[in-house]
């Protein structure tokens, strides 16, 4: 599933953003996932930034697992005692050791390696195309997206997400208005100018950092 929006703008005009506010990050405690609409292939690259909380074992920063054997997996996670990526094969994957808590990271990541903080590691094997698509904050496990097992506990920046050339997504945490005339923390993206695709799905809420730029609108 793609999910794709096009605006256009009369004169000066701009659209109103659907949103309040950018945000520095939203943060989960492990009950949140967000489903992105992008299934996994060979030519996959993300690029996020985010900083750990705590350390859950097997705490899915992003998931996609199509099944078969060896199982088709697309996915970054922390266990207790290490770091992994895998690249679309269960049976290779790369690892770093242990991250730190409190530390912000960067992803640069690709079926075929992946560049934490500088440290890159190269992911064999083959690299086959997924079916099902990523969850962030967990892990789409065949259509069904296992979040609260894992507890990935997180403050998070943003993503970037690319089908070979094509940037297909561009995360940035906001927050906005939601029914309840409540804040509500979610993800925006800027290529298809949707947000509420990217609301939390799970059973929590996003806890939301402090306010980048206001959102005011008009000319």
């Amino acid at each position: 599933m793609m999910i794709a929006a096009h605006h256009s703008m009369a004169g000066s005009q701009r659209p109103r953003l659907p949103y309040d506010a950018e945000v520095d990050y939203i943060r989960t405690d492990g009950n949140e996932y967000i489903l992105t609409g992008v299934v996994p292939d060979s030519t996959v690259r993300i690029e996020t930034q985010f900083k750990w909380l705590t350390i859950n074992a097997q705490a899915r920063l992003f998931g996609s697992n199509s099944g078969g054997s060896p199982a088709k997996e697309y996915s970054f996670y922390r266990g207790a005692s290490y770091i992994s990526a895998r690249g679309g094969n269960t049976d290779n994957t790369a690892t770093w050791v242990a991250g730190t808590n409190g530390t912000v990271y960067t992803l640069d990541y690709s079926a075929t390696a992946a560049t934490l903080n500088n440290t890159q590691r190269t992911i064999d094997g083959a690299h086959p195309a997924g079916t099902f698509e990523f969850a962030l904050f967990g892990r789409n496990n065949i259509g069904t997206v296992y979040y609260s097992d894992y507890k990935m506990v997180c403050d998070f920046y943003y993503m970037k997400m690319w089908l070979g050339n094509t940037l297909v997504r561009d995360f940035i945490p906001v927050r906005f208005t939601n029914e309840s005339n409540q804040s509500e923390g979610a993800l925006y993206d800027k290529v298809s100018g949707l947000l509420q695709p990217f609301r939390n799905q799970g059973t929590g809420a996003f806890v939301i950092g402090p306010d980048k730029v206001i959102n005011r609108g008009g000319a």
